[in-house]
């Protein structure tokens, strides 16, 4: 640090400095008869004046270079300031490359994203037959769902990709990307639109927050593609009306590129209606054409998908506004997130003797706890679901399988409890 000592004069408040300092980093410290000082204002970068006149024979004691950092989100007590340097601009060059060095090692914030490597693929993991009528979606990738509307003809298909083993192009040897492929894609009306979308529990989540998004893309397309990326609150059944935070705009090449958005969510009113199932979200646009492009604050449309692919890979939601790495989420732990809004259980069979009554009841713990009463399939096999009575932790199901059925069996029970 250095050290400036000075008499004062009666009503003196300007004090001129030998040194100079950087200002409004609280990099200088003013004692006066050893107290120190918070009413003054640093003037120049030579100088301070005091708010309050001296008296004469006060003694001024001035320290510069007391560094008191916070830098996105640094705790200043991580950074030591040692008085080593000669001066205060290598004092804040060292700082600096202090700043850096914790921020690349900083652990990296939680994805709010579930499944946003697409590593869980529990209903399928390619949907070459899957087009949503007009105004539907379809969940995909485990809790990933597409939608396409307004007057479509030809198909949207979705595909797990495999990375390469030796490819670097995308960072933390991801296994799994998604392309969604044009087959002849044209939307037709003045609200068009091409999604590919994950809903998050509960319209309060990052409300009053910043969030970033990151993630890496491409398409097939040589001249390049546009893509929306945008956030949404949606208040819930009977609740108030959604709220669209403007999409922003990448334009996508044939290589992979890593791409990274801030957006501010806004508050949630105080005379907002919150309803059952209430949501927010991150959308990606594929095509937005006529209205649908207003609605999501697009400056341009983005023209139809055709037969040009986009692929996605490792893409991050999480609070504040700066990127952080990759988190590593170990299998076991992805899939158990995703059952929570879907379960699949396969290969179910039983006897009954002739003599009883043909109804029987099934049930079956839950690995994981559901986000609510799931919606439940029978698939395949000679099961009749009568009634349904499953909660979030039990497959509780009344079957009818005839007077004349000794065995009853089914492929697999399809539990669905998505937003």
């Amino acid at each position: 640090s250095l050290k400036e000592s000075y008499t004062a004069t009666a009503g003196q408040t300007v004090i001129n400095l030998t040194n100079t300092y950087v200002q409004n980093i609280n990099n200088v410290s003013v004692y006066v008869n050893g107290v120190r000082q918070s009413a003054y204002d640093e003037t120049t970068t030579s100088s301070i004046t005091l708010n309050n006149p001296l008296s004469a024979g006060d003694e001024i004691v001035v320290i510069i270079n007391e560094y008191a950092v916070n830098q996105a989100g640094i705790d200043a007590s991580l950074i030591e300031y040692t008085g080593a340097q000669d001066n205060v601009s290598d004092a804040l060059d060292d700082l600096n490359s202090d700043i850096t060095t914790i921020n690349s090692n900083a652990v990296p914030k939680p994805n709010l994203l579930i499944n946003g490597g697409f590593d869980i693929w529990q209903r399928n993991n390619n949907f070459t037959n899957t087009q949503p009528t007009a105004s539907g979606l379809s969940y995909v990738a485990d809790r990933w769902f597409q939608a396409v509307g307004g007057g479509t003809s030809g198909q949207l298909l979705i595909t797990r990709e495999d990375f390469t083993t030796a490819q670097t192009d995308v960072p933390n040897n991801p296994k799994y990307y998604t392309k969604l492929t044009g087959n002849s894609l044209v939307t037709g009306n003045s609200y068009s639109l091409v999604e590919f979308a994950q809903k998050l529990e509960d319209v309060r989540t990052c409300a009053g927050k910043k969030v970033t998004v990151s993630f890496y893309a491409k398409t097939s397309n040589a001249s390049g593609r546009n893509l929306g990326v945008g956030t949404w609150q949606y208040f819930g059944i009977s609740g108030s009306s959604e709220v669209i935070q403007a999409a922003q705009v990448v334009s996508l090449t044939t290589s992979w590129q890593k791409f990274t958005l801030t957006y501010d969510v806004p508050a949630i009113s105080p005379s907002a209606v919150i309803g059952d199932n209430s949501s927010f979200g991150l959308f990606t646009r594929l095509t937005s054409k006529g209205t649908d492009a207003t609605y999501v604050g697009l400056s341009s449309e983005i023209p139809d998908l055709g037969s040009d692919s986009v692929s996605i890979a490792q893409v991050k939601l999480e609070e504040g506004s700066t990127f952080t790495d990759w988190p590593h989420v170990d299998s076991a732990t992805e899939l158990a997130k995703c059952q929570r809004y879907y379960q699949e259980h396969e290969g179910f069979w039983g006897y009954i003797p002739s003599a009883n009554s043909s109804y029987r009841d099934w049930y079956q713990f839950l690995p994981v706890r559901m986000r609510a009463a799931p919606t439940v399939t029978a698939v395949g096999g000679n099961l009749t679901i009568t009634s349904d009575g499953s909660t979030a932790t039990t497959l509780i199901l009344n079957q009818d399988v005839g007077n004349s059925t000794t065995s009853i069996s089914n492929d697999k029970f399809i539990l669905d409890a998505e937003l």
